[in-house]
C-alpha cells in the first residue's frame, strides 16, 4: 500500500470517535520502565513457558499489512468494532494438518487475534505465522488451543484447579489507539525514505508494581533517562496492572533492523481476566 493510500486511510479512519473508544488510551512507556518490563518477563513468566515445554518468542513481528488488516475491514456507515483482542495460545497441530501455515508453532505460544464491539466478540480469530502472512482459524479450534494456553499458568492443588500469577486472557487494545499508533508510524515514514520503519515488534513483557515503577522514575530522573514533567509514568501506575501479568509492548523496526526510538515502547492495553470488557 503506498503512502498516500495510507495517509488518506488514516484520515478517514479518524471519524472514529474518542467516546467509542473502548479501553484505554496509548503510552509511551520510558525506555527504562519498557526495558525492566521486558527482563521481567524472561525472569518470572518465560521460566513458565521452559518448565511446561512450551516454546515462545520473546518478539513477535508484524508487518505494516498485518497491522493495516487489523485495522480496516469492509463496513458500511457505521464501525462494525472498536477494539482488537490479541490472545496468547499454546498451539499443536490437532487439526489434520488444516493450518500448514502454523507448523512454525508447533507446541510453541502463538499469538491470535479478534476484533470487538464493547462486550461482542465478532467470533473470527486469525493467526498471525509471519511478518507478511495471517490464516483464518476456525472458532472451535482457537477454542482449543487458548485452552491449552490456560492450562499452563495453572496447577492442581488439593484436587482444586488454580490459575497462577501470569496469566493472561488477552490484550484488549482500542482501535483507535492502534489507529494513532499506524498514524505515527505512517508520519515517520513520510519524512524517512531512507530507511522506513516495515515492521513492528510485539515484545512479550510482564507488569510491574507501582513500587518497583516509581524506583525506576527516581532513578531515571537522576541519570537524565526521564524528564521530571513527564506524566507517562503516571499513566502508566494508574493502569493499575496486577504485578507480573503478562502484557506486550509494541516497538518499531527500521530497515536497518534498528528499533525507532521515538515511535517504540507503547502500551495500549488492557489485560484480561483482571480487566475485562
Amino acid at each position: 500500500m503506498n503512502t498516500k493510500e495510507t495517509e488518506r486511510m488514516a484520515s478517514s479512519q479518524m471519524s472514529l470517535s474518542k467516546a467509542r473508544n473502548f479501553g484505554t488510551e496509548m503510552i509511551k512507556i520510558p525506555r527504562l520502565i519498557a526495558d525492566r518490563m521486558k527482563e521481567k518477563f524472561r525472569l518470572n513468566i518465560a521460566p513458565v513457558f521452559r518448565g511446561k515445554n512450551v516454546g515462545f518468542k520473546e518478539t513477535y513481528a508484524l508487518s505494516l499489512d498485518n497491522l493495516e488488516d487489523m485495522l480496516w475491514v469492509v463496513e458500511k456507515d457505521e464501525d462494525s468494532y472498536n477494539h482488537i483482542r490479541i490472545y496468547f495460545t499454546h498451539y499443536k497441530d490437532e487439526f489434520s494438518g488444516s493450518y500448514s501455515q502454523l507448523n512454525g508453532f508447533e507446541n510453541s505460544l502463538c499469538l491470535m487475534y479478534s476484533r470487538a464491539m464493547d462486550r461482542t466478540e465478532l467470533n473470527e480469530y486469525n493467526a498471525i505465522y509471519s511478518s507478511y502472512n495471517q490464516v483464518h482459524v476456525r472458532k472451535a479450534d482457537f477454542d482449543v488451543v487458548k485452552q491449552k494456553f490456560e492450562a499452563v499458568f495453572q496447577s492442581l492443588v488439593g484436587g482444586i484447579t488454580t490459575q497462577e500469577q501470569g496469566y493472561t486472557n488477552f490484550v484488549m487494545i482500542p482501535r483507535i489507539e492502534l489507529l494513532a499508533y499506524y498514524s505515527k508510524i505512517v508520519l515517520y515514514n513520510k519524512y524517512h525514505n531512507d530507511n522506513k520503519i516495515v515492521t513492528v515488534n510485539v515484545c512479550l513483557a510482564s507488569t510491574l508494581d507501582a513500587a518497583e515503577i516509581r524506583a525506576l522514575e527516581t532513578y531515571g530522573i537522576e541519570n537524565g533517562e526521564i524528564e521530571v514533567s513527564s506524566l507517562e509514568v503516571k499513566k502508566l501506575i494508574d493502569r493499575a496492572y496486577s504485578p507480573n501479568q503478562l502484557t506486550v509492548v509494541f516497538d518499531s523496526i527500521d530497515e536497518s533492523n534498528k528499533v525507532v526510538d521515538n515511535v517504540s515502547d507503547y502500551d495500549m492495553n488492557s489485560l484480561c481476566p483482571n480487566q475485562c470488557p
